[in-house]
């Protein structure tokens, strides 16, 4: 069974290399909240296969249950869910914060292409909610969306990193 410190230090590597790479790309120029955000949501998952193999394969004789596996990905999960939009938030709000303006004018560009298009009413609550989105708002949306991906990804990668022992394996007593 992978241990809550396996999991956390798991977790905490895949938070961190993902904060890298929107950091890297918020100096390259890019707008790491809206452009990039499909490459970093693959980081955590691979990371997790390797991570949880390795142990598997090392620590847990080549074995491991489909809900045990289930289990280390959701715990790794939320610990790269927690460090990841904490260290967005505290970039974002301190370090740039034109980051997150310029994350509102784009998508209030790309609802003016809807204009005309969906009821007054429905564009103006759109418009509405995005003059009311917030750094603090936005990252706690993240970390929930972040939190349903890893629970997909943990029902998906359960059942890859999974390895039953087979009945031959059983030592005789």
């Amino acid at each position: 069974m992978i241990k809550l410190a396996q999991a956390a230090n798991i977790g905490t590597i895949a938070g961190l290399i993902s904060f890298s790479i929107f950091f890297l790309l918020s100096l390259a120029g890019a707008n790491a909240l809206i452009s990039w955000n499909y490459l970093i949501c693959w980081i955590a998952p691979i990371w997790f296969i390797i991570s949880i193999k390795r142990i598997r394969d090392r620590e847990m004789e080549g074995f491991i249950s489909y809900w045990e596996a289930f289990r280390s990905v959701m715990l790794s999960g939320f610990f790269f869910a927690s460090l990841y939009s904490a260290m967005v938030y505290l970039y974002v709000a301190f370090a740039d914060p034109g980051m997150f303006d310029g994350m509102k004018e784009i998508m209030m560009l790309g609802m003016e292409k809807l204009d005309g298009k969906v009821s007054s009413s429905m564009y103006d609550k759109m418009i509405e909610g995005v003059d009311e989105l917030t750094i603090g708002s936005f990252c706690q949306g993240k970390y929930v969306n972040n939190l349903i991906w890893m629970l997909v990804c943990a029902f998906v990668l359960a059942g890859i990193l999974r390895k039953k022992r087979d009945i031959f394996d059983e030592p005789l007593a």
